[in-house]
């Protein structure tokens, strides 16, 4: 495990030194970070679940941990929101912090970490958490930030459309009759996979270089809400997972490090849309992102022990 940490942090070195040493431009690294959330990305979840089998303790094991999703992306929402609350916030403050507790970037850095730490059978499980976390952001997560401007349009389906979403349906009925693909289709698939990690490291890098960290470091809220995010709510689950799930331990595993992310990169964009304060979220993102270079190999550790 200490191999494969290090190995993530190494392929992130790149992005990061070319970003700051202008080799590349922010819509570049902006241009990568699409290519692999509406290419790669889809790939390694295609990869991961055709080299499954679809044993009955397997789909207990989906089932399992698609409850325990949609349960802790829920209960971190509600935790989220009575906490900003009580913070007595400005305008607009609240439903931003809310969503930024509940919603990991389980897909951009989670689900590339689970696979390479934990293997192809963990990134299957990773899928379905990934799964839950884009369509509970999309469509509980819309309603708390509509909520103090009482919006009133009605939820699309396309809003949650996307290639990773499509991947996940795909990949989950191939993986449940066992479908064999052409080995042409099976080769591209395989090569996109492979490619995955190591440009979501490149790209991680590239936005840390970003980072201007005497902006944030001088805010000690966000220190706040960094160790909420990236340690309490973590360890929180770590509990409940110890308590009640202890018998599925690659589940509990997967459950624990892809709740211990940042929050998800697409929040700004999705909280200015609905007229909320996008900058807390920015800056919140930003201070947990340099966080999580620790706190993501503490939690693996962790989870290593206990299950």
């Amino acid at each position: 495990m200490v191999t494969s940490l290090l190995t993530m942090i190494i392929l992130a070195i790149p992005g990061f030194l070319m970003r700051k040493k202008e080799m590349i431009s922010k819509e570049q690294i902006d241009g990568v970070g699409k290519i692999l959330m509406n290419y790669l990305w889809p790939g390694m979840v295609l990869q991961a679940m055709l080299s499954v089998e679809a044993e009955p303790s397997v789909l207990t094991e989906i089932q399992v941990i698609v409850i325990a999703a949609i349960a802790f992306h829920i209960g971190t929402l509600i935790f989220g929101w009575f906490y900003a609350k009580n913070r007595r916030l400005m305008a607009g403050q609240a439903p931003a912090l809310a969503v930024c507790m509940a919603f990991s970037n389980t897909g951009l850095l989670g689900m590339p970490i689970v696979n390479s730490l934990f293997g192809a059978k963990a990134l299957m499980l990773a899928s379905f958490v990934e799964l839950v976390n884009d369509c509970l952001l999309f469509t509980v997560g819309i309603s708390f930030l509509r909520g103090e401007k009482e919006r009133k349009e009605p939820f699309h389906w396309k809003q949650i459309l996307s290639p990773g979403l499509v991947s996940v349906v795909v990949g989950a009925i191939l993986f449940v009759l066992q479908l064999d693909l052409p080995e042409v289709f099976l080769r591209v698939i395989d090569y996109a996979g492979n490619a995955c990690t190591a440009i979501a490291m490149f790209t991680i890098g590239g936005q840390i270089a970003e980072i201007k960290l005497d902006r944030v470091i001088r805010k000690k809220s966000l220190y706040e809400y960094s160790v909420i995010r990236l340690i309490m709510i973590p360890l929180v689950v770590c509990v409940l997972c110890l308590v009640f799930l202890r018998q599925y331990r690659l589940v509990s595993t997967v459950l624990v490090v892809m709740l211990a992310m940042p929050p998800a990169a697409v929040l700004p964009i999705l909280i200015a849309q609905y007229d909320q304060d996008y900058v807390i979220a920015t800056e919140l993102i930003m201070m947990s992102v340099v966080g999580c270079v620790f706190t993501i190999p503490l939690w693996s550790i962790v989870t290593g022990i206990l299950f």
